[in-house]
C-alpha cells in the first residue's frame, strides 16, 4: 500500500500509531475511522434535520403569539443602540423567531462580544446569502433572497442546544445574574413551547444530554479527528434516543437505516 501516512500530520497519525506496532495495521485503521466517521455524520445528520424542523415549528407558532414588544433603541446607560445592534429587533411577534425573537429567545440567541452585542441571526444570514450567491447562474435560486428557511439551514447546533435546559444550571449552587437569566429564559421556553417538540420525552436534561452527547460527536467528525476512544455506541444510542423523544417511529427508522453500529464492529 502506498504510504499516504507520509502526508499527514504526525500528530493526527499518532493515535494509530500507539494502537497498532505494524504500519499496515496503522493504515487500515485510520482508513476505518474515516469509514466510521463518515456513517456517523450521514446519522448525525439525519437527526440534526429532524430536531431542526421540530424546534423550528414549535417556535414559529410560539414566537407569533408572543405581544409584540417594541426592540430596544437604547442600551441601560441611555445611549442610542447602533442601527445593526440586534437588540432593536428583539420584538416577538413573528414566525422569524431567529430574526424577531421575544426577550426570552434573544436572551438564548444574543451574546455580548467585546463592548457590542451579536445575534446568531447575523452570521447565519451571512453564511446563508454567502451560499446564494455561489451558486451557478442558472440556479433558480441564484442571487435570491435570504428567507427564514434559509437562516435555520444555517443556525450551528450548538444554538439549538442553548434553546435547551443547560444541566450544569440545574444546581443548588449560587448562580449569576447571566444564568439566572438564562435558565429561567430556557425553562419557560421548554415549558411554553419546546416540550411539544420532544413529546415523548418530559425530562428536558435528558434532551439536553443527549444533544450535547451528539453535538461533541459531531465536532470531533467536522474536525476530522480520531474516534478511537469515543464511545461510539453511546453516541449512537443517544442520537437514536433523541429522535425517538421527537417520535419513536421516527426514532426507530433512524436506527434500522443507520450503518454505524456495524461500521465499529469492522474495526481492523
Amino acid at each position: 500500500m502506498f504510504s499516504f501516512e507520509k502526508y499527514i500530520a504526525s500528530e493526527r497519525f499518532a493515535p494509530y500509531q500507539r494502537a497498532h506496532t505494524s504500519v499496515q495495521q496503522q493504515r487500515e485503521l485510520y482508513l476505518w475511522n474515516i469509514e466510521l466517521a463518515q456513517e456517523l455524520s450521514k446519522t448525525i445528520g439525519h437527526a440534526e434535520i429532524f430536531l431542526r424542523e421540530a424546534i423550528d415549528q414549535q417556535l414559529r407558532t410560539w414566537n407569533l403569539a408572543q405581544p409584540v414588544v417594541p426592540g430596544l433603541i437604547h442600551d441601560q446607560t441611555g445611549r442610542p443602540l447602533h442601527r445593526q445592534d440586534p437588540r432593536r429587533r428583539t420584538s416577538g411577534g413573528s414566525e422569524e423567531w431567529i430574526k424577531h425573537p421575544s426577550r426570552k429567545i434573544a436572551n438564548l440567541i444574543l451574546s455580548k462580544r467585546g463592548n457590542r452585542f451579536v445575534s446568531e441571526y447575523d452570521s447565519a444570514f451571512t453564511r446563508a446569502q454567502k451560499d446564494l450567491n455561489a451558486r451557478v447562474l442558472s440556479h433558480p435560486r441564484h442571487g435570491a433572497d435570504v428567507t427564514h428557511d434559509d437562516v435555520l439551514a444555517h443556525i450551528t447546533l450548538g444554538t439549538w442546544k442553548r434553546l435547551l435546559p443547560d444541566g450544569r444550571l440545574n444546581t443548588t449552587a449560587r448562580l449569576n445574574p447571566d444564568q439566572v437569566r438564562t435558565k429561567n429564559s430556557q425553562l419557560d421556553l421548554w415549558d411554553q413551547a419546546l416540550r411539544h417538540a420532544f413529546p415523548y420525552e418530559p425530562n428536558p436534561y435528558v434532551v439536553s444530554y443527549r444533544l450535547t452527547q451528539m453535538h461533541v460527536a459531531r465536532n470531533r467528525v467536522a474536525h476530522h479527528e480520531s474516534l478511537l476512544n469515543m464511545q461510539v455506541q453511546q453516541v449512537h444510542r443517544a442520537t437514536v434516543r433523541l429522535v425517538g423523544t421527537v417520535n419513536p417511529q421516527l426514532g426507530s427508522w433512524l436506527a434500522n437505516e443507520s450503518q454505524v453500529i456495524e461500521c465499529w464492529k469492522r474495526r481492523p
